[in-house]
């Protein structure tokens, strides 16, 4: 049955409903309460016109409006009022919040206005300090001179003669001063001239060459400011590789390991060429033959020994080569052992830091080759560079000569078609110096990034070296830690039967029971003390009565004061 309908008879009539005879009302919209089936029920009076709304952030339910049908004092929905409330409430916020801002811009340009004041202030003082340190001086600098007998005229002619060569000067200063200006002047007003007649020149020039020269002229001109410019950019891009070679370098030999081979590559290096420049010594002295001079065999003596210290010191460095080869083999063959040890766990990093170790020694032998090769192509650039500066004044003579030949373009085309041609060949030469340079810089930066790589296998090697040292340090301490655990809780398990055994011992003790039942006695007489005791004092401090005392005879005095005068 639906709510508010009569039911239906058997002969299909609807029998009147039991709201049908009651009270009429208007029905609110939306504030039916939510019934079930089966009851029917109308309110006298709508609940949503007597109850509150408060207007706060809560959603609005899933069935509408129909939650403003619930009875309770603290409904809330979303309305028009709702949002013009919020929209006040953000209003006063931000007009808050531009106040506040606009009273600290105006704090600000308080303090920006005072610190103005209070610098030119400061420029004044500092002025005026000055000023007074120099009277301060001439004033110490008279005392002194009078302390040592001079008379006040003497003073008075020196400072009228100092006066006047400081006037002498300052005019001898202006007068410098006016020759700087008319010199600079002059200077300009020549390279002013100077620039008109080149350009005077120059369009006479271009206008006699024809269309074609000129066409070339400045194509050539361009290619050439084109060049100094591609030039200038590849020095920079070859002096940003050298630092950072360099840099390279510098952090490869603060590493230990790559510092020591580096040091004994350097080491290897200096004796070969040590050796080759005596054994080259040696052959042009044998070669001279021997002329019985002394001098001459003494000196080739000592080039024989200086030889064999080379060829000693060389095979020094190569001990200690095989040493560090030896080095690196007995740490592969720990490492070997470690990972074939069934009885030692590694984590991944260290699994994967072993595995590589194998590669990272030939990086390690092949290091340094590598920056053998690049210091050479460091050393073969260097070179260049030398080469490409002293072609800047041919390139430039070949194209002053095309201007020079340019002006006397009228004696001839030939010799314009041969300046052209030195021209056009500078150029190419330019072009090929160019070309050159860029393989080598592409060259050098693959090296460059080989190098790289190199340091950061060999910063891994130093690591798996700290690891597997690590590892080595751990396994000891956890050995050691092992051993001092089972010795304490040996020497714990027999302390603690101990312990047990005179626990036992003591209360089986007829002194040690007697003694415990006594301090307990104690505890009780001590509570009972402590009691009576805070008994005593309450009692104490509540029938204390000197200062009633003290009030009542205060009162009889006032009271026989009062008697008396009456």
């Amino acid at each position: 049955m639906r709510p508010g309908g009569g039911m239906r008879t058997s002969s299909g009539m609807r029998a009147p409903s039991a709201a049908g005879t009651g009270l009429k009302t208007t029905a609110v919209p939306f504030s039916a309460r939510p019934q079930s089936r089966g009851f029917s029920q109308q309110a006298a009076v709508g609940s949503a016109v007597t109850a509150e709304i408060n207007i706060t952030s809560r959603p609005i339910t899933s069935q509408g409006m129909t939650g403003v049908a619930m009875r309770g004092r603290s409904r809330q929905v979303y309305d028009v009022g709702f949002f013009q409330g919020e929209l006040r409430n953000r209003i006063t916020t931000v007009a808050a919040e531009a106040e506040r801002l606009r009273g600290e811009t105006t704090a600000l340009s308080r303090d920006a206005q005072r610190s103005q004041t209070l610098m030119q202030r400061r420029k004044e003082l500092e002025n005026d300090i000055s000023r007074l340190q120099g009277t301060l001086a001439d004033h110490n600098l008279v005392l002194s001179a009078l302390r040592d007998g001079a008379e006040v005229n003497d003073l008075q002619r020196r400072a009228d003669s100092a006066e006047k060569d400081v006037a002498e000067l300052q005019q001898e200063a202006d007068r410098v001063a006016r020759r700087q200006l008319s010199t600079e002047r002059s200077i300009r007003d020549a390279l002013a001239t100077q620039q008109d007649k080149a350009a005077l020149h120059q369009s006479v020039v271009l206008r006699d060459m024809g269309q074609e020269a000129v066409s070339e002229y400045m194509t050539l001109r361009t290619q050439t400011t084109e060049m100094g410019t591609r030039e200038t950019r590849l020095r920079s891009s070859l002096q940003a590789l050298e630092e950072k070679v360099a840099d390279s370098m510098a952090r490869a030999r603060l590493e230990p390991a790559r510092r020591q081979a580096i040091s004994v590559f350097e080491q290897l290096c200096a004796a070969q060429a040590e050796a080759q420049t005596v054994q080259a010594d040696v052959a042009a002295l044998e070669a001279k033959g021997n002329t019985g001079d002394r001098s001459e065999d003494e000196e080739l003596a000592a080039l024989r020994q200086q030889a064999q210290e080379g060829t000693a010191a060389k095979k020094a460095l190569a001990d200690e080569i095989g040493a560090a080869a030896e080095y690196l083999k007995e740490k592969r063959r720990l490492l070997r052992d470690v990972e074939h040890d069934k009885k030692i766990t590694l984590n991944a990093k260290q699994q994967e830091l072993v595995r590589s170790l194998s590669g990272m020694t030939k990086v390690m032998a092949t290091g340094p080759a590598r920056i053998e090769a690049a210091e050479r192509d460091v050393r073969a650039l260097s070179a260049r560079i030398p080469a490409l500066v002293s072609s800047l004044p041919v390139q430039t003579q070949a194209v002053q000569s095309y201007q020079d030949g340019a002006g006397g373009a009228m004696s001839g085309d030939a010799q314009l078609e041969t300046e052209l041609r030195h021209a056009t060949r500078g150029l190419n030469q330019m072009s090929e110096y160019d070309k050159k340079v860029w393989l080598d810089l592409r060259d050098l930066a693959q090296r460059q990034e080989q190098l790289e790589r190199s340091v950061a296998e060999l910063q891994d090697l130093n690591t798996v070296d700290a690891s597997q040292a690590s590892i080595d340090e751990l396994r000891a301490t956890e050995t050691r830690l092992r051993s001092e655990v089972s010795d304490m809780s040996q020497r714990l398990s027999s302390m603690g039967s101990a312990n047990r055994k005179l626990e036992a011992e003591l209360q089986a003790n007829d002194a040690v029971q007697q003694l415990a039942a006594l301090e307990e006695r104690l505890q009780r007489v001590a509570a009972v003390r402590h009691s009576a005791a805070t008994y005593v004092a309450q009692r104490t401090q509540e029938t204390e009565y000197l200062h009633i005392k003290e009030e009542c005879a205060s009162l009889l005095e006032g009271l026989n004061d009062i008697l008396l005068d009456s």
